[in-house]
């Protein structure tokens, strides 16, 4: 339960956002010739599921393409048409083969929403830095074993989707991101997190890593209202928690917690607390549920 509660507040809160065009707005093309036939100045493309490789060499005279959704197809890299298209916004290469990021990246100025999760990568480069403009980034399901330092300079990022990847650290640098709202890090290898505090970060899902250990410094994410951390190793859990006066639900189950803080009752806006597969004695449970009245708890 406590799993599907966490992806539901992911997709919600932007997953799926890059996969969608807006054909209130502009007409969606689901073919280049469609679109050189009848609008050459077409905003809106739609490939997803062709099978392609690449892109048809005539692609590259839709110079007013904000959007191109190239989700399920075969390939293997960044076709350079994509680099033609400087008023891109919108970028899908979700459940594609591709195997790494080009440098070439760092001139889409424009882009705003970036998917390339589920594919092959085992780097995240340098050049997703020079991307200013971006605010949605998904990379969840590929290799990546580290963060380059450079993200910090994609100042508009609101949501950063890092799920099961092979990521044991992040860099320091990523605490100025003070637009992140949504960071997922769920299903990779961190055995602690000791991230300095991100400034407006509402949503963060540790889900299914290795942690031992929370920080103290978690009760410095004064903005969050939605913090998942089952499926680890946890122990305990500091008392610094009880500062997230904003925090509305806290996934625990599946760790090794016998007891949350004494002062955990200072948690007022609580309203979902899910602690299932713990060790928590019967005391222990009533006197969480006592202290939490107004808080929908499940052991």
């Amino acid at each position: 339960m406590n799993k599907i509660l966490a992806l539901f507040l992911i997709a919600f809160a932007g997953a799926a956002v890059a996969q969608h065009a807006n054909p209130l707005e502009e007409t969606v093309y689901v073919s280049v010739g469609d679109a050189l036939a009848e609008d050459v100045d077409a905003t809106q493309l739609n490939l997803r599921q062709t099978e392609m490789f690449t892109l048809e060499p005539g692609a590259k005279k839709l110079e007013k393409l904000e959007f191109l959704n190239l989700m399920k197809n075969n390939m293997e890299y960044w076709d350079p048409v994509i680099w033609q298209f400087s008023n891109l916004k919108v970028l899908n290469l979700r459940e594609n083969n591709i195997r790494q990021v080009p440098s070439e990246v760092a001139s889409m100025k424009n882009l705003i929403k970036l998917d390339i999760a589920i594919n092959k990568l085992t780097r995240f480069p340098n050049a997703i830095g020079g991307l200013e403009s971006l605010e949605h980034l998904h990379m969840a399901a590929n290799y990546l074993t580290d963060i380059s330092p450079k993200i910090e300079n994609c100042k508009e990022l609101e949501v950063l989707d890092l799920g099961n990847n092979h990521l044991s650290y992040l860099p320091q640098s990523m605490s100025n991101l003070k637009n992140l709202r949504l960071l997922d890090l769920s299903g990779n290898q961190f055995k602690e997190f000791g991230l300095e505090p991100i400034k407006n970060l509402e949503t963060l899902n540790l889900e299914s890593n290795q942690l031992c250990e929370l920080s103290s410094s978690i009760g410095k994410f004064k903005s969050l209202t939605s913090l998942t951390l089952s499926d680890n190793k946890l122990k305990s859990i500091p008392s610094e928690i009880t500062k997230l006066k904003n925090l509305q639900l806290l996934l625990i189950s599946d760790n090794e917690l016998q007891f949350l803080p004494e002062n955990i009752g200072r948690l007022k806006n609580l309203k979902t607390l899910i602690a299932k597969n713990n060790g928590f004695s019967d005391a222990e449970q009533e006197r969480i549920k006592a202290e939490l009245p107004d808080c929908n708890v499940i052991f």
